[in-house]
């Protein structure tokens, strides 16, 4: 059997994923929450373009808003329930409750995110994705 480069990506993403939390309870102990999250967007947006230039992953804006709208919307979408308003919630989170109890929590989202795949992607339900919910939802209820 052979291990997909989806899989490698998505286990670099849980070491990432896994290390910013530490750092994102570190820095918020001593300001506002939204402070944090303000100052970690600049930090983001600093990466980014650093990357953009560093790929020359230039892309022409106006013309992939025009000729693609429908899909821009989507990311757009996207971004604002998860980049920003996700993280805005998270920071908040994290300021005023354990970050053990934080990252299980908000790392339950793909229970969310399997449901509405199942209704707006008509993706099928499993018995295993069945399996995997309940073992979320009995995670977040044993921590709670």
């Amino acid at each position: 059997m052979t291990i997909s480069r989806g899989f490698y990506y998505a286990l670099l993403t849980m070491v990432l994923w896994g290390i910013g939390p530490v750092f994102a309870k570190l820095g918020v102990r001593n300001i506002p929450a939204t402070h944090g999250f303000i100052i970690r967007s600049v930090g983001v947006f600093f990466f980014f373009f650093i990357f953009i230039l560093a790929t020359r992953q230039i892309i022409n804006i106006p013309t992939m808003l025009v000729s693609n709208w429908k899909y821009t919307l989507f990311l757009f979408i996207e971004g604002f329930c998860g980049a920003f308003l996700g993280q805005l919630t998270y920071y908040h989170a994290q300021k005023y409750w354990e970050t053990s109890k934080t990252v299980l929590v908000v790392s339950a989202f793909p229970l969310l995110a399997m449901v509405l795949a199942i209704l707006i992607l008509k993706e099928p339900l499993t018995f295993k994705k069945i399996v995997g919910a309940l073992l979320i939802v009995i995670g977040i209820y044993a921590i709670k």
